[in-house]
């Protein structure tokens, strides 16, 4: 066991405490001291005072266990805070890869895009050619047509070459008979 001085309102006071306690029980003691120094000291005795010095710090304590209490309070929202922020961490990460994923299927649809925008200007070329031979095409088969109308005008005038051929046939026969 060790003693401790401890000196309150100019007198002393000797205190037992355990080995190594020596330096918190002068701190206990400097702390009475002071709160004494911070009375109003209008008590004649000073076992009064003390009393009240006393009463003063232990309603501190009081003060000082109930905003423990509320500590406590506020360590478990502290603990759900980071649980919740744990999670919604989390589920930021999952969103950004997500998001990343999302960003990259719009630059391959962006290439795709523009894959499909060079294949339908190239379709479109194809068809205006295409179009133009269409058209030449066509202008074949008109002339083609007349031609085949032309054709077919020709074997009805077959009969008709050939009684006028029949009719001059005739006529050259007249004609030598009469010469």
């Amino acid at each position: 066991m060790s003693q401790v001085t401890l000196q309150i309102l100019g007198r002393p006071y000797t205190v037992s405490c355990a080995e190594g306690q020596e330096a918190h029980i002068e701190k206990l003691g400097a702390m009475i001291a002071a709160k004494l120094d911070d009375m109003d000291q209008t008590a004649p005795q000073q076992d009064q005072n003390l009393l009240f010095a006393a009463l003063f710090l232990a309603d501190e304590l009081e003060e000082a266990r109930k905003a423990g209490k509320s500590s406590i309070e506020l360590e478990s929202q502290l603990a759900t805070l980071k649980s919740t922020q744990s999670t919604t961490s989390g589920d930021l990460q999952e969103l950004q890869l997500e998001r990343d994923a999302l960003l990259s299927e719009r630059d391959t649809m962006r290439v795709d895009h523009e894959g499909a925008k060079t294949e339908l200007a190239q379709a479109k070329d194809e068809l205006e050619k295409a179009t133009a031979r269409l058209s030449q095409a066509n202008v074949q088969i008109a002339q083609l047509e007349t031609q085949k109308a032309a054709v077919a005008k020709g074997p009805n005038l077959a009969p008709q070459l050939e009684q006028m051929a029949n009719a001059l046939e005739k006529c050259a026969s007249k004609l030598e008979t009469q010469a």
